[in-house]
């Protein structure tokens, strides 16, 4: 069962460093690519419905990762993942 964590919550316990968000690279690491080409491209996740932002680029998927610090939620999956949670304020689609 998944453990949600408000953003004020998740930073105060370390698990959100907020102060390195801003200046941070959304696809420095496997991972991170993993997540934007899920979240950008259609037809590159195929395990199931997932949420795809309706503009692609680099630059604003950044944004909503930098936002994310600033309204969002964190939750940490039973897999022990953690997966930031965000109010768009955009229109996104699912895939």
């Amino acid at each position: 069962m998944p453990t949600y964590y408000c953003r004020s919550c998740a930073i105060a316990l370390g698990l959100i460093d907020r102060t390195l968000l801003p200046t941070v690279n959304a696809t420095g690491c496997g991972y991170q690519l993993e997540k934007f080409l899920k979240h950008t491209q259609t037809g590159y996740f195929t395990g199931g419905a997932t949420s795809l932002f309706s503009d692609p680029s680099y630059s604003t998927y950044r944004g909503y990762i930098v936002s994310v610090s600033l309204s969002g939620c964190l939750e940490i999956d039973a897999e022990n993942r953690k997966n930031l949670l965000l109010w768009a304020g955009k229109q996104i689609g699912v895939y």
